[in-house]
């Protein structure tokens, strides 16, 4: 065997080696041969037959490292997707959970009311515990107006048409008891793609323009409340059927 042979076949047993990712190479290929001398003792079939075996363990040593790194990847995937719908799942038990705690509470603060009714316990008067918490007893106001919204999306006409009569009538009562100021006028413009430009400049004359419009005129919530609660207490006689107003006890605990 030739020096430049061996030399050859050291590289080519280190080129392969180096494809083994840097393990014990000699170790790992389990006596395919026993150590570097026999490099020189091999004939070329022999060494032929010794490379083809070389081969075939890396192949099988690469598919096993693939396989782990699957596996691995896989039992990460499955971990974490486990976990995740331990969290949904979890999740939806809390959120129950809340609502019958919502619906015991309203069951509760009812109850209590009524007994304060009972007892003629005031409006605006508070209690104090030995566990040095604090009952108060506060007014309870609510009021509405129809909004277009709510309107649109009733699929009975002959509902809508009464909710639309019940806004108009509202609006109007505002009015008549100089109490308009507190109406917003909103109007909504629709415009076609790539009128960009034209939305941001102040239009005037819709009907000119040939643009689409939505009106919508309206009162905030807490405003209308605000303001029927003064007119109320001044003595003013406002339609309650026609704000739907409620008036009761609202409890705070602290």
């Amino acid at each position: 065997m030739s020096d430049k042979i061996s030399k050859e076949r050291t590289k080519e047993l280190f080129e392969l080696g180096l494809k083994y990712n840097g393990s014990d190479f000699i170790h790992e290929l389990g006596g395919v041969f026993v150590n570097h001398i026999d490099l020189i003792t091999y004939d070329e079939e022999e060494w032929s037959k010794t490379i083809s075996g070389i081969k075939s363990l890396i192949k099988k040593r690469k598919e096993n490292i693939e396989k782990e790194s699957d596996d691995t990847i896989n039992t990460q995937i499955e971990d974490l997707a486990n976990e995740l719908s331990n969290l949904a799942d979890q999740k939806a038990d809390l959120e129950k959970s809340l609502e019958e705690t919502k619906k015991l509470i309203a069951r509760k603060e009812n109850s209590l009311i009524d007994v304060l009714y009972q007892e003629g316990v005031e409006i605006g008067s508070k209690m104090v515990f030995k566990n040095g918490k604090t009952l108060h007893i506060k007014e309870y106001f609510s009021a509405n107006i129809p909004s277009n919204t709510s309107i649109n999306k009733t699929k009975d006409l002959e509902k809508r048409e009464e909710l639309l009569e019940r806004k108009q009538g509202c609006l109007q009562w505002l009015n008549d008891n100089n109490l308009g100021d507190i109406i917003k006028n909103e109007i909504k413009i629709s415009f076609d793609k790539g009128e960009f430009e034209k939305s941001k400049k102040i239009v005037e004359n819709l009907e000119e323009e040939g643009l689409s419009f939505v009106e919508d005129e309206n009162v905030h919530s807490g405003t209308l409340k605000s303001a029927l609660k003064e007119q109320s207490g001044k003595g003013v006689d406002v339609p309650e059927d026609l704000f739907k107003i409620s008036i009761g006890m609202k409890l705070v605990m602290k």
